[in-house]
């Protein structure tokens, strides 16, 4: 058997073994994975070096971005240049660094969030914010022209915000919301 055929066989049995590490220390990474609100809406910075970068990508295909005309454009942008990130949902609590995610082109829906929300923030929508539904989904929200909208990142597209949907908790680099306590 040359190299080529057990590659296939190396590779499984490398997740293999990935899967038992994760399994024995599960509780230890979760631990140390935990994040309190302040460090949550740390996460959220548009001049982190990469999402800077994304977002300069995105305001060079305008020949002068205005946010208030352009954001909804912006945003299309946006998804269409984070579309090819694989979404792996990790098996134990993991937050990813941005840039790692943006390299690497993997990663998880928070992750998406997180990257989206900062851009977003970047490109000039303060109002957007990190959204967390009841079922644990991130999506994020923003105000446009006066519309609530949000990003649907398992279909990768802004729709409006259903006000009736059910919110667990809201994020940026500026305010947290939790909703449960608020019922």
């Amino acid at each position: 058997m040359d190299e080529r055929e057990d590659k296939p066989n190396m590779l499984r049995a490398k997740i293999v073994l990935l899967e038992m590490i994760i399994d024995r220390y599960h509780k230890v990474i979760e631990e140390s994975e935990t994040k309190t609100v302040s460090e949550m809406k740390e996460m959220i910075d548009p001049d982190r070096p990469g999402i800077r970068e994304l977002i300069r990508d995105i305001q060079e295909r305008f020949t002068d971005y205005d946010p208030e005309r352009d954001l909804l454009s912006a945003v299309n942008i946006m998804l269409d240049l984070l579309r090819d990130i694989t979404i792996v949902e990790p098996p134990v609590l993991f937050w990813a660094d941005p840039e790692e995610v943006l390299r690497k082109r993997v990663g998880d829906r928070m992750d998406l969030a997180i990257i989206s929300c900062s851009a977003m923030i970047g490109l000039g929508c303060p109002s957007a914010r990190v959204l967390v539904l009841e079922d644990g989904t991130p999506h994020v929200m923003f105000v446009y022209d006066g519309k609530h909208q949000m990003i649907d990142l398992i279909n990768m597209i802004v729709k409006p915000l259903d006000p009736d949907l059910k919110k667990r908790y809201s994020f940026n680099d500026r305010e947290f919301t939790n909703y449960q306590e608020e019922v």
